[in-house]
């Protein structure tokens, strides 16, 4: 097998693993899924480095045509700004809580909006209806939820303790105790 086709093999399968792994974390937050990333990323690019270093043994040892070569490692590079860019939306994730509200109160609500961690507006809910916010954490904070129903005006604190660096995925049923 080529040294070209050898790297594209690799870098396609560090690519495809990555991908599916980031996939996983996004669906899941998992903690158990973020460190098989973390050390799936370490193996990676240490495996790609030594690669490299062998690219480059052949070449001088002149195995490997240059030009041949410095293909080999342009695409086995072409992962680290992926890698970098996966970094960004993992960090991204860890520090946002992603909060679906479904209004459970059997009824429709007004002026629906969030405050604490972050202010924002939700509108107006129907019964049953769901929407899911973004909520960056920036620090140790609380999520308020205020409403009103029939005019008058509510609060529930759906979560009173929110921390920087622990992204969740959650649900909160507006109403229920």
């Amino acid at each position: 097998m080529s040294d070209l086709k050898f790297a594209t093999r690799i870098s396609l399968a560090f690519f495809a693993i990555g991908t599916m792994l980031m996939a996983m974390y996004y669906y899941t937050m998992s903690a158990t899924v973020a460190l098989i990333g973390y050390s799936y990323t370490g193996v990676a690019v240490l495996t790609g480095i030594i690669y490299l270093i062998l690219i480059g043994f052949r070449i001088i040892a002149k195995k490997t045509e240059a030009s041949q070569g410095f293909k080999c490692a342009a695409v086995v590079s072409l992962n680290l700004p992926i890698a970098a860019l996966y970094l960004y939306f993992v960090m991204t994730l860890m520090t946002t809580a992603r909060i679906t509200f479904e209004n459970a109160t059997g009824r429709d609500i007004s002026a629906v909006s969030i405050g604490g961690c972050s202010s924002q507006e939700l509108g107006e809910f129907k019964t049953g209806e769901s929407k899911t916010v973004w909520v960056k954490i920036k620090s140790d904070c609380s999520l308020v939820l205020f409403y009103k129903i029939d005019r008058e005006p509510k609060l529930e604190t759906p979560f009173a303790y929110l921390t920087h660096n622990n992204g969740m995925i959650a649900t909160y049923r507006i109403g229920q105790p």
